[in-house]
């Protein structure tokens, strides 16, 4: 098939493979370009895996949280540039709709916006769009409630383009937590976990990245018993990397998650766990 250059820049990006390779991986994946990116980590092409959706690169991440706490709704809009996401008019649209998805949408864990949700601002944004002269779209969002032993804190970085929501659990409140809720929360805006702990992640991410490891190692000419156990080990540097339990702190000195989450818990009295959290980001 016959593949646009708009489509070769996109895989280039969310891949960082270069550009002949780009193009036969979309050839040969008819245009889809999560299987593309899936051929390139095969080949050992891809720099890493990224997701490969529909991104921008401007715009805000807004929270809106509840006068009684016990429920915050996080909200990214996007547009084409870093000046018009610099402008009063963009930046009180972006809390106008976070509001109304606070208001109105569903409680939610994270991921881009519905269609139907999409649809439902279609008329508003179009209208926006014409006024303003870019592009201007909804990203992800989610919608946190706590439980009666839940607490919610949240974080967006000073340049507004990635938040975070985070619901720790906690008979106990205090200063200690507090903390704890700032430190992690800052800790996944910067290291960009996607899972809480090892049993987090589905068996179809797993059996998938297994798969492109034995793919990858393929040329080295070591038994299939020896390559099992070389991905086997991949497989634990994904836990690492994916995983907020299985690190270290980004700031130092570095202490891993598990004892900031022990050492919190004897100061309040209480145990404390991370319930859930979500990561959003505009622009790669």
């Amino acid at each position: 098939m016959e593949v646009s250059m708009d489509q070769v820049k996109e895989l280039r990006r969310v891949s960082g493979a270069g550009i002949l390779d780009c193009k036969k991986a979309l050839a040969d994946s008819q245009g889809d370009m999560e299987k593309a990116v899936e051929y390139l980590r095969k080949k050992g092409l891809a720099a890493a895996a990224k997701r490969s959706g529909r991104t921008t690169n401007e715009g805000i991440v807004s929270v809106v949280l509840s006068e009684d706490g016990k429920q915050a709704t996080m909200l990214s809009v996007m547009c084409e540039t870093d000046f018009v996401a610099r402008t009063e008019e963009f930046k009180t649209l972006a809390m106008e709709l976070t509001k109304d998805f606070a208001d109105n949408a569903p409680i939610s864990s994270g991921g881009a916006v519905s269609e139907e949700s999409a649809n439902a601002y279609k008329e508003h944004l179009t209208g926006l769009v014409a006024k303003i002269g870019e592009n201007i779209q909804l990203g992800d969002y989610c919608k946190f409630q706590t439980s009666p032993t839940s607490h919610l804190f949240h974080y967006i970085h000073h340049n507004k383009k990635i938040g975070v929501l985070l619901e720790l659990e906690s008979e106990k409140t205090g200063e200690a937590l507090e903390q704890l809720g700032k430190n992690l929360s800052l800790h996944i805006a910067s290291l960009a976990p996607e899972y809480v702990d090892k049993g987090d992640v589905p068996e179809t991410v797993l059996s998938k990245e297994k798969e492109i490891y034995l793919e990858q190692l393929k040329e080295t000419g070591k038994p299939q018993n020896v390559l099992e156990k070389i991905a086997e080990g991949k497989l634990q540097k994904f836990y690492e990397d994916r995983c907020l339990l299985l690190q270290e702190y980004a700031l130092p000195p570095n202490l891993p998650i598990t004892q900031m989450l022990v050492e919190t818990s004897k100061a309040l009295g209480g145990t404390v766990k991370v319930v859930k959290f979500y990561r959003a980001k505009i622009g790669e």
